[in-house]
């Protein structure tokens, strides 16, 4: 278990609904990951093995255009998940994640976070749970930035 784990688990909304001891078991699963300025966590397509907590830094959440162009979607900070892709068939990521500075993260392999569900019905609900809410409000703000970037195209 990485120390970190623990004490992020402790502090982070999307698991404070559960149980000291369910977020021991959880955090017993963490791995601590670094990654320096400018590189890649993983990238759209990538086959999602890990779901991710954020310890310190910054990380973009990136998806191509079609014209080539990475557009940013979303900035991930402290605290924050990412990587929910390896607890949702088809297990492949759906954007990519780009840290913005030299970022620390703890990774939990999405299959043991699935079978800790499983084992756990009630870990399962909270996770499922707060992740259609992650889900929902990351896609209600990059529809937003969507249209705020086409009214500015129109307007220019």
């Amino acid at each position: 278990m990485v120390p970190e784990s623990k004490i992020i688990l402790d502090q982070t909304m999307f698991f404070a609904t559960l149980s000291q001891a369910q977020r021991d078991k959880i955090a017993g699963l963490g791995e601590l990951i670094e990654l320096p300025f400018d590189e890649w966590l993983f990238q759209r397509n990538d086959p999602a093995g890990h779901f991710y907590i954020l310890l310190e830094g910054k990380m973009a959440l990136t998806m191509a255009s079609g014209n080539g162009v990475t557009d940013h979607l979303y900035t991930v900070h402290k605290g924050d998940v990412l990587g929910w892709s390896a607890l949702v068939s088809p297990y492949i990521y759906t954007i990519g994640a780009k840290a913005l500075e030299p970022t620390r993260l703890v990774g939990f392999d999405g299959q043991e976070i699935l079978k800790l569900a499983n084992e756990d019905h009630e870990i399962g609900f909270v996770i499922y749970r707060n992740l259609s809410e992650v889900i929902g409000e990351r896609t209600i703000n990059a529809l937003s930035e969507r249209w705020n970037q086409l009214i500015q195209y129109i307007l220019t």
